[in-house]
């Protein structure tokens, strides 16, 4: 109602950040789908491009991923790439890095769409992309090819888990 044209959720808001070895239970996975598909058809008559963060499963891997969807339609899947492992996030127990992903294309919600960290996505308006949390702080970040190719605006879905003191860092 008020004209918004994007909105991105955080990393994993779907299901939180800090579901731990949750992230592999296949009820959790399966739920997320259907909170997914609801949204996806609750947007379907919105002029609105959503990024909303999320597990997905890719075969036997899973991904920490952002699902950008709009008008009924998922447009693909974006998984972070560098994935966190200090001592309160250890991702890579549960997550695999987009760059060690099988595949390129995923299935959700009944629909097969892209999925890759180099996704570009194009608006009426405007060209972007999106990468996680944790990119941002590697040395040659998703970032730097999205820019390279066109985006004009890089979406960062990162959160951040539940310790005290983080949001003062």
């Amino acid at each position: 109602n008020q004209g918004v044209e994007f909105i991105a959720f955080p990393e994993l808001a779907l299901t939180a950040y800090t579901c731990k070895d949750l992230f592999h239970q296949k009820q959790l996975l399966e739920s997320a789908e259907e909170a997914l598909a609801q949204l996806v058809g609750q947007t379907a008559e919105m002029e609105i491009t959503v990024i909303l963060g999320m597990p997905v499963k890719c075969g036997t891997q899973l991904a920490d991923a952002a699902v950008v969807f709009g008008q009924g339609e998922i447009y693909g899947v974006v998984p972070k790439s560098h994935l966190a492992n200090s001592r309160e996030a250890g991702e890579s127990r549960w997550f695999t890095p987009a760059w060690q992903l099988n595949d390129d294309m995923v299935t959700l919600c009944g629909q097969e769409v892209p999925m890759g960290a180099d996704l570009i996505f194009k608006s009426e308006e405007l060209t972007f992309g999106v990468e996680i949390g944790h990119d941002i702080n590697a040395p040659f970040p998703p970032a730097t090819y999205h820019a390279l190719n066109g985006a004009q605006i890089i979406f960062n879905t990162g959160a951040n888990n539940e310790l005290i003191g983080k949001h003062e860092y």
